[in-house]
């Protein structure tokens, strides 16, 4: 038995079918939550410490954005949505540098909790999907899709995307789950103006994140209008969501770009190159060192101070 609400379709208890019922299946839920966000809480806290170089840089960034300091804050290459979130934990409680570190990794646990229940929305928007289609009486019943799907879950913010890393890669990880969840609804048949409009919403806050999710986002934008059942009257609607994401997208396109002197969505791909198919290793502090690399535009930006370690002014 299914039902629907206005917007989005859901699985009602009685539609569960398998070897768990309602009561059992909300206990593992709440288990693999729990000890999810643990994990998460433990790993952090070990590496309350840690740093890298991008999340230094973000710290930065945060720093100049909170103070109006916008020559600084606007960079094409980091991108700003990152910047924000640790600036609006950081700068309100005036975080001392001793606890800066430990405050931004407690953000990265809150961050792993929403992107917890941004899965929780995908994987239900499947199951709700394969309810709802001719395959509903066979395959994988609720109790093992999530038990499989928490895994899954747990093991790509293990070894793939790291729940201690100080980059927006988990938050990225909130925008495509959210997205994609988004996208299974509109194939279940809530295709609406509200979907679609929430759609390019999130999107453009994923570009605002990290550059790579403009070109993304314009691929979830064709993919929600295809998983459309109505094509033909959702395109208006799919209009509309593709207009508020280039809306939203677009101050800081063109930020960034006037910064430039040049259209431009971001740098980080110029960088990506050079680095993997150029193998320009040391793109931080590169001086031109590599043969056959071209040269630097300010090879005087940065000299080198030491040797084992490598240090840099």
């Amino acid at each position: 038995m299914t039902t629907r609400t206005s917007q989005f379709p859901i699985v009602t208890p009685a539609a569960y079918r398998g070897p768990a019922d309602q009561a059992s299946l909300t206990k593992l839920k709440w288990g693999f939550r729990v000890g999810a966000v643990l994990l998460a809480a433990a790993s952090n806290w070990v590496n309350r410490f840690a740093m890298g170089v991008d999340g230094i840089s973000y710290l930065d960034m945060a720093y100049a954005y909170m103070r109006g300091q916008w020559k600084i804050a606007i960079n094409p290459y980091w991108g700003a949505g990152y910047s924000w979130l640790l600036g609006a934990f950081l700068v309100p409680f005036h975080v001392s540098p001793y606890w800066e570190s430990t405050v931004v990794h407690l953000v990265n646990v809150l961050v792993f909790v929403l992107a917890l229940f941004a899965f929780e929305y995908l994987l239900a928007g499947v199951i709700q999907y394969r309810s709802l289609s001719r395959f509903s009486g066979t395959g994988l019943d609720p109790w093992t899709w999530w038990t499989i799907g928490y895994v899954l879950f747990l093991a790509v913010h293990t070894f793939l995307v790291p729940v201690t890393g100080v980059t927006p890669d988990l938050c990225v990880d909130v925008i495509l789950f959210v997205a994609a969840g988004i996208i299974v609804r509109i194939a279940s048949g809530s295709d609406t103006l509200r979907a679609y409009t929430v759609l390019g919403a999130i999107l453009a806050l994923g570009y605002l994140i990290k550059a790579p999710m403009f070109p993304m986002g314009l691929v979830f934008l064709a993919a929600g209008w295809l998983a459309s059942p109505r094509r033909r009257q959702a395109l208006a609607r799919s209009a509309v969501g593709c207009a508020v994401f280039l809306l939203l997208c677009s101050p800081f396109i063109l930020a960034i770009s006037l910064q430039l002197g040049r259209p431009t969505i971001g740098e980080a791909g110029r960088v990506t190159y050079a680095h993997y198919a150029l193998g320009v290793n040391d793109v931080s502090y590169w001086q031109g060192q590599y043969a056959g690399m071209g040269t630097p535009r300010h090879p005087d930006a940065t000299r080198k101070l030491m040797d084992n370690p490598d240090v840099y002014a």
